[in-house]
């Protein structure tokens, strides 16, 4: 990913570039680590800010900037949704579809909950799935991710760059990633060169 202290997502179609940036850094925000999931073969990647609690990602599906394989690419009929969610004491976990009626989800195993979801219910095409969470001190944490659905499975791959940062995400404020650093970044603000910067000095 090139030196950067910003956060920063690259998917070249076989590998998810991840770079998180420096707790000391003064444009994006408070200090915080990023965690990543994957959960059979789907990665997610979140910046969680320290003094930000609850706290709950999507690991399953996977959402559509980080698809690296068709078959993890598109849904159809019924899709096991699946959350991670770090909290002491919660109300419960909800999942909606394109913030429309919320179903709750179901604890698995400690952290993790479940829920089964009808994609056939909405047109092929991308949709946002959001999963929301509340503490009994009415804390909440949100995620939102977007799938792509088509009935017929097909799946058309995006043009990819050779060059890993070519491949950037783009700002993506759900996970923190704001577009809103200067530097070398395909996620950041025009760097203007020396020439430039001559320029706008006279």
């Amino acid at each position: 990913m090139g030196h950067t202290h910003y956060n920063e997502l690259a998917n070249d179609g076989h590998i998810i570039y991840a770079a998180t940036r420096s707790t000391g850094q003064v444009e994006e925000g408070p200090p915080g680590f990023s965690a990543t999931t994957i959960d059979n073969g789907v990665v997610s990647w979140k910046f969680k800010p320290i003094r930000e609690w609850p706290f709950a990602m999507i690991t399953s599906p996977s959402d559509r900037r980080l698809m690296v394989n068709s078959s993890s690419a598109v849904l159809r009929g019924v899709v096991a949704v699946r959350a991670r969610v770090w909290a002491e004491t919660m109300t419960g976990v909800m999942l909606s579809a394109d913030n429309a009626q919320q179903q709750p989800m179901h604890p698995v195993e400690p952290g993790i909950w479940t829920a089964g979801w009808d994609s056939t219910t909405v047109a092929d095409g991308p949709h946002s799935l959001t999963v929301k969470t509340r503490t009994n001190n009415s804390h909440t944490a949100v995620d939102t991710i977007t799938v792509c659905v088509d009935r017929q499975g097909q799946y058309h791959e995006p043009r990819r760059s050779p060059i890993d940062y070519e491949n950037a995400t783009g700002p993506w404020p759900e996970k923190h990633i704001l577009g809103t650093q200067l530097g070398p970044n395909e996620n950041g603000r025009h760097w203007p060169s020396k020439r430039e910067r001559q320029k706008a000095a006279q």
